[in-house]
């Protein structure tokens, strides 16, 4: 952790107006301090290459330090940490890019191991398809040691937050709007519990709205952050493909997840897997790209394989009725009323049944009661 004072000179900073990061990044590479921008002279400070004579006076003219020590103080209290680019807790991988965020507000804990990040994202209206996908290879990665980091927004966002918490892993949201403030309002579940196992993330100061200008810097951070971005049912003008270009600037993998050539909500994986992406279908496909390029560190973290292949039907005991809902279930999804027709059991054992099924971890609830056999899932 770096000194108070460098912390409230931090937050100082990058509050000025005119202080952006670019500015921000050029007084501290000239002054080798945040603080000692705040003690330098006008003509020390006019010294540093394209700093405008207008930002140069609100830094000398800045004197409300003890609002910002309150400010601090609250945020603390509310679980929420300040930490600027040359702290050592600063994410090792997010300080590496070309254009990192000069400080973050985090309420969590970002920890070392988050390093061995993969980010998931994909479409806020994913189909039963997409739904399956995500479950299945964030599942998978978190059983694997991965930490899961994605944007809190609807759909395979928040699905993937969400079932990586269910996994019992880690996982980190990057927000386009101040920490206090969740968007969208219907996430605020999810968003307690990630800053419980987990952490929230923001660039941008307290009270900032979610304007549509935050996402596009909001998504360089939820690929900083990570080691690779795979992209999980997202239309050719989704936002998931600006996250996957700044990926790529970053030198960061991309992964994709193909899908039907007729769905419109397939139309940017498959173009990115035109273009070049790794066509993935499973986490191993990951795995198998991205191993070789990890450090000694990194490749501690993985954790062996906790399956040796598919989950098959002779590996598992049955109740007979279980086995009958089973072998109806394929990977198009049925409704609770189509399995009752199908089979014949009477509503109180297709529940029993199907919440046994789901239990073992080879079906799939969907939304509107619908169910299909988990991706892997072989008779």
């Amino acid at each position: 952790m770096i000194p108070q004072n460098e912390l409230l000179a931090s937050l100082a900073l990058s509050s000025r107006p005119g202080v952006g990061a670019a500015t921000y990044f050029k007084l501290f590479n000239h002054f080798g301090e945040v603080e000692k921008v705040f003690s330098a002279s006008f003509a020390e400070l006019k010294a540093v290459p394209e700093i405008h004579s207008e930002v140069i006076r609100s830094i000398r003219e800045f004197n409300g330090w003890k609002n910002l020590e309150i400010e601090i103080e609250k945020m603390r209290e509310n679980g929420v940490n300040i930490i600027p680019w040359q702290d050592p807790a600063f994410p090792r991988n997010l300080r590496e890019i070309h254009d990192p965020p000069p400080l973050l507000y985090v309420h969590g804990e970002i920890r070392k191991e988050d390093r061995l990040a993969l980010a998931v994202i994909g479409s806020r209206f994913p189909t039963e398809y997409g739904i399956a996908v995500v479950e299945m290879i964030t599942r998978d990665l978190v059983n694997r040691g991965f930490t899961i980091v994605s944007g809190l927004a609807r759909g395979i966002d928040a699905l993937s937050h969400q079932t990586a918490l269910k996994a019992g892993g880690r996982t980190l949201a990057v927000l386009g709007s101040g920490i206090d403030i969740i968007y969208p309002r219907e996430n605020a579940k999810i968003f307690s519990e990630i800053c419980r196992r987990g952490a929230v993330l923001t660039e941008f100061p307290p009270s900032t709205p979610p304007a549509a200008e935050n996402f596009p810097r909001r998504n360089r951070i939820i690929s900083g952050l990570s080691l690779g971005v795979i992209v999980i049912e997202a239309s050719v003008h989704s936002g998931s493909l600006i996250t996957a270009s700044l990926a790529l600037e970053q030198g960061r993998e991309v992964f994709a997840v193909p899908g039907r050539i007729t769905s419109p909500r397939s139309g940017g994986t498959n173009q990115l897997i035109r273009e070049g992406a790794k066509l993935v279908s499973r986490a191993e496909d990951v795995l198998e790209e991205i191993l070789p390029s990890l450090d000694s560190e990194l490749l501690a973290q993985i954790l062996p394989s906790q399956r040796d292949g598919p989950v098959s039907k002779s590996t598992l005991v049955f109740a007979p009725d279980e086995e009958k809902i089973f072998n109806l279930l394929g990977e198009d999804p049925l409704s609770i009323d189509q399995i009752i027709s199908q089979s014949g059991l009477s509503f109180g054992e297709i529940s029993e049944g199907l919440l046994n099924l789901e239990l073992k971890g080879i079906i799939h609830r969907l939304p509107g009661q619908q169910y299909c056999r988990s991706l892997g899932a072989k008779t």
